[in-house]
C-alpha cells in the first residue's frame, strides 16, 4: 500500500526533478516507510513512489522497480501473487524479492494488459515500457485504489490523490458542473460521469479500466472487467450457501497475508463480525485479533453492546475503541478535508477516520472491513422498494406474503423519516422502476433550481441532473449500486481515511470471484421473508450469535450528526461559512439560507480553502 505520482512528457523534453519531489512529497502519509523515483535517461519521464510496507520489508520491494524495459510505481496489494509467482516460475522466470510488487511486473511482462484478468487484488499502478515507448496504467476492478490524472502544458500527469496535481503546480479550478449536480440531487457521485472530479481538467481513470499514454499524446483507455448478469435458478439453496461460504473464506484467508500485524474494524454487524469470526475461529484460532470500533456513549444507535456479544462467543479478541467527540470534529475538519480533497457523505467519515487512528496507536497496520456486501447482496432498505415491484411486475405469488414479511421485519409505519412505505403502498410508481415515469426533467434552463448566481449557473446544462437509469429488477440495481453509484463513495472514504494515518483496509467482500458468483443468484437468495443479506446470514448462521446474524436494522458507524450540529460552536461555525460562502459570489443566497448543514460544509471546504 503506497502512494504513486508520473509525469510523462509529450514534447520529450526534461522534466524538472522538483515537480515530482512535490508530488511525493504531499502524500508522505500514504507511504512513510520509503520513498523513490525513477527517471530514463533524457529524463522526460518521471515515476515516484512512496512506500507503507506491507509485503517484503526489505529494501528488495523498493520502488519504482524494474526489470528489463518495464518501470513500475505500484500502490496496492496482489493477494493472489504467491499462486501468479507458482505459475512465473514455471514459465523460466527468476525472482530476486518476495514482494508482489516484482510478481505483478513480471506478469505484466508475460501477458500485458491481459495479466489484469489474473489479478485478485486493489491496486493502481503505471507501467513505463521503454522499448514501445508507452506508459501503461490500470485501477482495480471496483476502485479500491485510486488513479487521479491531467494532461497540462504538453505532460501526462498522475497521482494517488488529487492534491499531487495541485503540487505540480495545476491551477485549482471548481469544475461547477459537479458543484451543481451536488448541490441539485445531493448526490456527490454522478453515475454517468465517474471520470470527472470537482476540479476542472482534472481526472480519474475509471475502476476496471486501464489507459496507454503514448510520447505523441494520444491516450486510450479500455474496459477490462464487467458483471455480467447470467442468474443460475437451478441453484439450490445448500449449495448456493455452500459455495458463497468457500469463496468468502478464501477471500479472508488470502487477505490476511502480511508482513505486518493484521487486524480488523468491528462495527457489531453483521459483516464486519462475520469477517472477523473467520479469523478467530478459523484462521488465528490460537492468536488474539486486534479489533478497533468506535463508540457513542448514551447514543441510541451505539453498537458497543454487540461487540460484547462477540467477545463472548470469541474470546481471542483484543477489542479497542474510540469515542469520536462534536469537539474533536470541528477541531479537525481542517485535516480531514486535506486527506478527502472532494465532498464526504457525513460525520460517519470522521468515526471512521478516528478508528484507523486508533489503529495506527495500537500498531496494527493493515485492516480488514466490511464494506461491499450490503452493495450487492440487498443489505439496505431501500432494495426491498425495487424488490417487490420486480415481484409485482411479474405477478409473482410470493408478492403478498413478501411485502408482509417487510412491513413485520423493518416496522417502517413507526419510521416517519422513512418513504418506504409510501413506496411499498404503490407498487410500480417508484421512479427507478416504472417502465412509464421517468423523473421529471425540465426542458429550459430557467427552470432549473436557482442554486449557482446566473452568470455561473447559465452555462449549466439540463441533462446534468436527468437521471434516465430504470431498474426493473434488483441485480440491476445491485449492479448499480456497486459499480456506479453508493460504493464508490465508501472506497474513497476508506481509502482516504486509512492511507491519512498509513494504515491498509482490505475488503473480503470485494473479490471479484465472489462477486460474480452472488451475481448469479436468483434475488431470493439475497433477500428472503424480509431478511436482506439472506445468504450471507444463512452462512454464518452456526458461526455467529443470533442476535447480530440476525439482526434488523442497519447502521455501520454512525455518529450522533444531529446532536453534534446542535451546539453552539456547530451554529457558529454554520454562520460563518454561510458569510464565507456568500462572500464568494458563486453560490444564491436564497439557496445559502436553505441549504442544509452538511452541504454546506463540504462546499466550504471546495470553495473557500
Amino acid at each position: 500500500m503506497c502512494g504513486i505520482a508520473g509525469i510523462l512528457n509529450f514534447n520529450q523534453q526534461k522534466i524538472p526533478l522538483s515537480k515530482l519531489n512535490a508530488m511525493t512529497e504531499i502524500i508522505s502519509h500514504r507511504g512513510p516507510d520509503g520513498f523513490g523515483q525513477w527517471s530514463n535517461p533524457e529524463e522526460n519521464v518521471l515515476l515516484g513512489h512512496r512506500r507503507l510496507s506491507i509485503i517484503d520489508l526489505s529494501s528488495n520491494g523498493h520502488q519504482p522497480m524494474s526489470f528489463g524495459h518495464l518501470t513500475i510505481t505500484f500502490n496496492g496489494e496482489i493477494y493472489n501473487y504467491i499462486e501468479i509467482k507458482k505459475e512465473l516460475t514455471l514459465k523460466g522466470y527468476q525472482f530476486k524479492t518476495e514482494s508482489d510488487t516484482e510478481v505483478l511486473l513480471m506478469c505484466y511482462h508475460l501477458k500485458g494488459a491481459s495479466c489484469l484478468k489474473d489479478l485478485e487484488g486493489m491496486f493502481s499502478f503505471a507501467i513505463w515500457d521503454d522499448e514501445k515507448k508507452q506508459l501503461f496504467c490500470a485501477r482495480d476492478r471496483f476502485g479500491e485504489k485510486p488513479f487521479y490524472y491531467t494532461i497540462y502544458e504538453n505532460n501526462f500527469i498522475f497521482g494517488s490523490e488529487i492534491k499531487q496535481l495541485f503540487a505540480f503546480g495545476i491551477k485549482k479550478e471548481i469544475n461547477e458542473s459537479r458543484l451543481f449536480y451536488y448541490a441539485a440531487t445531493g448526490n456527490i457521485t454522478d453515475h454517468k460521469q465517474l471520470q470527472q472530479t470537482y476540479y476542472k481538467n482534472i481526472c480519474q481513470l475509471p475502476h476496471s479500466h486501464y489507459a496507454v499514454i503514448s510520447f505523441s499524446g494520444k491516450i486510450e483507455i479500455k474496459k477490462y472487467w464487467d458483471i455480467d448478469i447470467n442468474i443460475n435458478y437451478k441453484i439450490k439453496e445448500n449449495e448456493a450457501v455452500e459455495r458463497f461460504s468457500e469463496l468468502l473464506a478464501n477471500s479472508i484467508h488470502k487477505r490476511l497475508r502480511s508482513d505486518v500485524p493484521v487486524g480488523t474494524s468491528l462495527s457489531g454487524g453483521l459483516d464486519s463480525t462475520t469477517i472477523a469470526s473467520y479469523i478467530c475461529r478459523d484462521f488465528q484460532p490460537n492468536s488474539a485479533l486486534n479489533t478497533f470500533t468506535a463508540t457513542f456513549k448514551n447514543f441510541e444507535k451505539d453498537e458497543s453492546k454487540y461487540i460484547k456479544i462477540f467477545n463472548e462467543k470469541y474470546s481471542n479478541v483484543n477489542s479497542y475503541f474510540v469515542e469520536p467527540s462534536s469537539d474533536g470534529f470541528f477541531d479537525e475538519l481542517d485535516k480531514l478535508f486535506f486527506h478527502h480533497d472532494e465532498p464526504i457523505g457525513s460525520t460517519s467519515i470522521y468515526a471512521q477516520y478516528k478508528v484507523m487512528e486508533l489503529a495506527k496507536q495500537k500498531s496494527i497496520t493493515v485492516l480488514l472491513d466490511g464494506q461491499g456486501a450490503d452493495e450487492y447482496l440487498g443489505g439496505y432498505n431501500k432494495y426491498w422498494v425495487v424488490l417487490l415491484n420486480q415481484l409485482f411486475a411479474s405477478k409473482d405469488p410470493s408478492y403478498n406474503a413478501e411485502k408482509q414479511n417487510v412491513h413485520n421485519l423493518i416496522n417502517f409505519d413507526h419510521n416517519p423519516g422513512n418513504n418506504l412505505k409510501l413506496m411499498l403502498r404503490y407498487p410500480g410508481t417508484h421512479k427507478f422502476l416504472s417502465k412509464t415515469k421517468k423523473m421529471a426533467v425540465p426542458s429550459k434552463k430557467a427552470h432549473l433550481p436557482k442554486i449557482l448566481n446566473t452568470d455561473i449557473q447559465e452555462g449549466i446544462s439540463n441533462s446534468i441532473i436527468k437521471d434516465d437509469i430504470l431498474f426493473e429488477n434488483l441485480n440491476d440495481t445491485l449492479k448499480q449500486s456497486t459499480l456506479f453509484s453508493g460504493l464508490q463513495e465508501l472506497l474513497r472514504f476508506a481509502d482516504r481515511n486509512s492511507m491519512a494515518h498509513s494504515r491498509e483496509v482490505r475488503l473480503p467482500f470485494l473479490s471479484h470471484e465472489l462477486v460474480e458468483f452472488a451475481f448469479t443468484l436468483p434475488s431470493n437468495l439475497k433477500m428472503q421473508n424480509g431478511w436482506s443479506k439472506y445468504i450471507l446470514r444463512r452462512s454464518q448462521t452456526h458461526r455467529l450469535p443470533k442476535e447480530i446474524c440476525w439482526r434488523k436494522e442497519k447502521i455501520g458507524y454512525e455518529a450522533p450528526q444531529v446532536i453534534w450540529f446542535k451546539t453552539k460552536r456547530a451554529t457558529d461555525f454554520f454562520e460563518h461559512i454561510r458569510s464565507k460562502l456568500d462572500a464568494t459570489k458563486i453560490f444564491d443566497q436564497d439557496y445559502l439560507k436553505k441549504a442544509d448543514n452538511w452541504t454546506l460544509v463540504n462546499m466550504y471546504y471546495l470553495n473557500c480553502k
